[in-house]
């Protein structure tokens, strides 16, 4: 077999132009949907990387707004009766300011019960884990602290057991170091710290069944189904309901899978890329057999040479075996190397973050049989010629062998039959990722009502807790951040700046009248300081802006958007009269009286933050699609973080470190929570639409790559078997120009036959893409003569090269050659 295969290596040498354009589709194939395949497997169907991962199950409780809410520390209590679940763990994401030798830190953590470590399977790598004497009432506080945040801020100290950690109202022990890589199951998270459940939640939340502040983490008994499990938790919510009717009459209680909430978010293009990969290892294949099947019926002369002198059959099916072997192993080998690189492509900028604890890699078993689906494509194709010739009568092939001769009609007929489904397979992937392109544009142009080019800053604020006062505070930080060179305006709102969702309660106004209707419309709530407006962008329309005057000893004021005004009456009409916050909870006022009305804010971005779903801002019937919105005075609001907006001329990602060692100085005892730039924020709300078409034009632009390459082969090979009729064609007094002319119009043919089936199938999928489209047609007009013209050019060009060949053929050597 060695020799075979060395022989067969010599011959590839020798005749590489088919092998190496056949190899090189095979790698395209393996890689790329190799790649793609491995990330659907990986987030709808892999396991995760937990003990008995299958029967972990999140508990939730839903209502009319919300199919995920969490649940109360007595909920929690409750679901433990639950003959289902052999382990249970309540789960709250906590934060805490901790205290370091270079600063304060926020700190984003895990507040856990005591079986959660041994619920998902995880052993600290230094220390030990919680203990049950941990969460007694009496015990002191510890703390297990994340690999990162041990080596980053602790200095990787082997003695870090024992150590105190001050954080702003407890100090912790540490007792322990978690795995690298391991960063909690809260899956929008990356935790630093964990602690036991009673040590972070304050007592008044203990028997509070409204503070709905922690995750359910449970673990199926064995050889109990979903199902059961769901069933005993739908009738503990049943006797809940009984017992507090007030508190649980909206509720429904579920279950699910642990991680199906993130997974549903990339299963949403989940089918568009399998559909990308299938269309793009479709061409690939067609590639790979017509240039395969091209390669072996040009050797019919070789073939025919060798059964006159003897060979078997299966002698030159041994052969064609060990060519056809050597091609598809080069290609499979180098696009098995290239998965990993393409897949991490493809993770950096998916539209959801795979959770910390998500181990994501190319699937060997994927890469595999997708190398072997291409390799047995491959040596089909090349095993034809061999049956063919065991089939025919050998004198023939040996006339028809020379280069004259342009293989049989059945063959030509075949590959041009591969050439147009790879042309049309091309128009249909580059008229979906036209659209896509296109929708995208669309949502990106979106006019959000608010300046986007802002430094975003988010403080939590310790200073207060010492004696300061909430307004002088404030203006300090306001004051010392507007005094730094290139700052040109800030505000301070509370609780964040946009595109991150507001505090959307509900809310009555006299105009709808005397009583408020339950469950009635709602709007965003913001609490801003004076020069919020100006830092935003925001448009006075009516009455005046929150000013110096409006403090916590006045009477409550409020400013509303255009939108909330024209809803309420008009702008002049609501000057002057009361909105009603219906669900006030002890952070805004809950009557206001309405001093002005300013322009309209898309406060949400361009697209939902729990759900990333696009938000259609110019569709009236969206039920996220509104702009209602009230800004209180923050001087009148008891808030202890606040949120930074400031605008200013230069480099705003260059200036982010310095304006964080100002505010730094500003507020020494206070962390910042979080810090970026409004435009990587938008930025992440548009990736979704953005993964989508840069993946379908990855995908498309690599199957144009392919049909053209196949066309070209084609049209290359048809050109050199035809060297004597084109000699011919010249020496009866045809010319270049017009030969030239022959040959191109030969692949443009292909090339329109192609095209109109591929835009018959894209109108045909075109239903399918409505929702994933925005702002633009399914059939939009554009996309489909843009793709035609781009399929045309490519086909004229890759028909053009070979034609200038078949042009300067000279006529006697033509015949001296044949």
């Amino acid at each position: 077999m060695p020799a075979i295969l060395f022989d067969a290596w010599r011959r590839l040498r020798r005749n590489s132009r088919l092998a190496l354009l056949i190899a090189l589709c095979i790698a395209f194939a393996v890689a790329a949907v190799g790649a793609t395949l491995s990330l659907v497997y990986a987030v709808t169907i892999k396991p995760l990387p937990f003990p008995d991962s299958h029967r972990l199950m999140r508990v939730w409780v839903a209502n009319d707004r919300d199919q995920r809410v969490n649940l109360s520390i007595p909920e929690l209590r409750d679901l433990q009766s639950i003959e289902a679940f052999d382990a249970f763990a309540g789960v709250a994401r906590s934060r805490l300011v901790a205290w370091f030798d270079d600063g304060a830190m926020r700190l984003r953590g895990e507040a856990v019960s005591a079986r959660y470590l041994e619920l998902i399977g995880i052993v600290p790598r230094l220390g030990r884990g919680f203990s049950s004497t941990d969460f007694a009432a009496d015990a002191p506080a510890v703390a297990i602290v994340s690999d990162k945040l041990w080596r980053t801020r602790l200095g990787a100290d082997p003695a870090v057991l024992g150590r105190t950690l001050r954080s702003e109202n407890l100090n912790f022990q540490v007792i322990g170091v978690m795995p690298p890589g391991f960063i909690g199951t809260v899956e929008s998270d990356e935790v630093e710290i964990w602690m036991p459940m009673p040590k972070y939640q304050p007592a008044t939340l203990i028997d509070d069944r409204g503070a709905r502040q922690s995750y359910a983490l449970a673990r199926l008994a064995p050889n109990v189904s979903p199902a059961v499990a769901e069933a005993e938790v739908v009738a503990l919510g049943r006797a809940l309901t009984e017992a507090y009717p007030h508190e649980y009459e909206r509720f429904r209680w579920w279950i699910e899978p642990v991680g199906e909430n993130w997974r549903r978010g990339l299963r949403a293009n989940a089918w568009l890329l399998f559909a990308a990969a299938g269309a793009l290892l479709l061409v690939a294949l067609i590639n790979v057999i017509g240039l395969a099947l091209v390669r072996a019926v040009d050797r019919r002369r070789e073939f025919a040479v060798r059964s006159a002198l003897g060979a078997s059959v299966r002698q030159i099916a041994v052969l064609l075996f060990a060519e056809n072997a050597l091609i598809a192993g080069v290609g499979a080998v180098a696009g098995a190397f290239a998965v990993p690189l393409l897949l991490h492509l493809f993770v950096a900028s998916a539209p959801v973050a795979l959770p910390g604890y998500f181990d994501l890699r190319a699937d060997p078993v994927t890469v595999a049989a997708l190398a072997l689906v291409c390799g047995c494509a491959a040596l089909f194709a090349g095993l034809v010629p061999a049956w063919l010739t065991h089939r025919s009568e050998i004198r023939p092939a040996l006339n028809d062998g020379g280069r004259g001769h342009s293989g049989n009609s059945a063959t030509r007929r075949a590959t041009r039959v591969l050439v147009v489904a790879q042309i049309s397979s091309a128009v249909l992937l580059l008229v979906v990722s036209g659209l896509l392109l296109r929708s995208y544009n669309a949502m990106a142009q979106t006019e959000l009502g608010f300046r986007t080019d802002v430094v975003r800053l988010a403080l939590s604020v310790s200073e207060l807790d010492h004696g300061g006062a909430p307004a002088a505070f404030r203006e300090r930080i306001a004051r010392g951040l507007r005094s730094e060179p290139g700052v040109q305006a800030v505000g301070l709102v509370w609780p964040t700046l946009p595109p991150w969702d507001a505090r959307k309660p509900m809310f009555h106004h006299a105009s709808q009248g005397e009583q408020p209707v339950e469950g009635g419309p709602r709007m965003g709530g913001h609490a801003v300081d004076p020069g919020f407006f100006e830092m935003l962008g925001l448009n006075l329309l009516a009455g005046r802006n929150i000013g110096s005057e409006d403090q916590a000893d006045t009477a409550p004021v409020v400013v509303i958007s255009a939108s909330l005004a024209q809803q309420l009456g008009g702008a002049e009409r609501v000057i002057g009269t009361e909105l009603i916050n219906l669900l006030p909870n002890g952070e805004m006022p809950e009557r206001a009286r309405i001093i002005g009305v300013v322009s309209d804010v898309a406060w949400d971005g361009y697209g939902e933050q729990d759900t990333g779903r696009a938000i259609r801002w110019d569709d009236p019937a969206d039920p996220a699609a509104h702009r209602r919105d009230a800004y209180y005075a923050l001087a009148q609001v008891p808030s202890t973080t606040i949120s930074i907006g400031l605008r200013m001329h230069g480099d705003q990602a260059q200036a982010l470190n310095t304006l964080k060692r100002r505010l730094g100085e500003l507020a020494p005892r206070s962390a910042i929570q979080w810090d970026s730039l409004m435009t990587d924020e938008l930025a992440v709300e548009n990736k979704a639409p953005l993964f989508a078409a840069i993946l379908t034009t990855a995908f498309s632009l690599s199957a144009l790559s392919l049909a053209a390459l196949g066309l070209f082969a084609l049209v290359a090979n048809s050109v050199a078997n035809r060297s004597a009729e084109f000699g011919l064609r010249l020496a009866l007094g045809s010319t270049q120009a017009r030969l030239l002319r022959t040959v191109i119009d030969e692949g443009l043919v292909l090339a329109v036959v192609g095209i109109l089936v591929g835009t018959i199938a894209a109108l045909a999928a075109s239903r399918m893409l409505s929702t994933l489209l925005h702002g633009i047609s399914p059939l939009d007009p554009l996309a489909y003569v843009t793709v035609a013209t781009v399929m045309l050019i490519v086909a004229g060009l890759a028909s053009w090269w070979p034609a200038r060949r078949a042009a300067a053929t000279e006529p006697s050597a033509a015949f001296r050659n044949n």
